[in-house]
Order: C-alpha cells, then structure tokens, then sequence
C-alpha cells in the first residue's frame, strides 16, 4: 500500500491555468485524484476519475487525505461530514466566501492558500499544514434533510390544525 496521502482537486471553475513557464512546485509526497485532467504545470501523481460513474464527489472527499478546493456549499458539507481537512483558494466571485470560510475553519480543519500562491503554484506548505493540523472537529448535525422534512410537516399539521 501507497504511504502518500491523496488530496482530492476539487477546483472547477477556479479559471486557473498554467502557462508555459508556469509550474506548480514539486509536490513532494502527495498523489492526486480529480474528475479533471490534470492542469497544465502540475507535475506528480494525478489520477483522473470518470465523470459517469458510480463515485460520486462525496466518494471522493471521503476517501481523500485533504481536499484542495474552493469555497463551496456542498464541498464544505462533505468535507464537515467525512472530516476531511480542506485547503481552500479564496473566490472573489462567491459573496458568501468570507462568511463561509471562517465558520467552516472553526468546525474543522480548513487551511486557506492565498490566490497568489494558488496561482504561483505554492501549494506544498499547504498541503503538509493540513496534515500536521490537529484541531479538534465540532460535532456538526448531519440530518438537515431529515430536521427540514419534519418542519415542514410540523408547519402543515399546524396549518391544518393538526399535531
């Protein structure tokens, strides 16, 4: 078995490409899984996922080391829900950003890159930082669906006068 933790690039839609004389730095000890090729200028181990199939990102987030990603709602659900430290680039494009970044780092394990150095190819420091941390995980209810459905039905008993 393969000692190098995987981090799951979970980075679409960031706009990041790498030109020529772009290159992430040598990522020394990680291996990468993605449902996207790999970007132009990163060098290692990448596996590329299909698109159709069974796995589904959640999968992924789960069976990951660390998550490299962007600020999300439904990758920080499933980074909170497998507890899976995550390394995050910020999004000027996402107002909810610098609400939820913060609140996701108080529950878990949440490192930011600064685009900078996402887009200078600096990423190792992060990685290895999300491995050393030891934070303590917030027990974070995971029944939002279950919790929504009873209040709504609660909300149509009491609308119809009933319990």
């Amino acid at each position: 078995s393969d000692p190098r933790p995987v981090a799951a690039f979970s980075l679409g839609g960031v706009g990041w490409t790498a030109g020529d004389s772009a290159r992430v730095e040598p990522l020394k000890g990680w291996r990468f899984a993605a449902y996207s090729p790999r970007p132009p200028g990163v060098e290692g181990e990448w596996v590329q996922l299909p698109r159709r199939s069974d796995f589904r990102h959640s999968d992924l987030i789960a069976a990951a080391d660390a998550v490299f990603t962007k600020p999300g709602y439904g990758t920080f659900a499933e980074v909170l829900a497998a507890r899976v430290p995550a390394l995050v680039v910020p999004r000027a494009d996402f107002r909810e950003s610098g609400l939820m970044v913060p609140i996701v780092a108080r529950l878990g394990r949440l490192r930011v890159l600064e685009l900078p150095d996402f887009l200078a190819g600096r990423w190792q420091a992060g990685l290895d930082a999300l491995l050393a941390a030891r934070e303590p995980w917030a027990d974070v209810a995971m029944d939002g669906a279950e919790a929504v459905a009873r209040r709504a039905l609660a909300l149509a008993g009491a609308a119809h006068g009933t319990r």
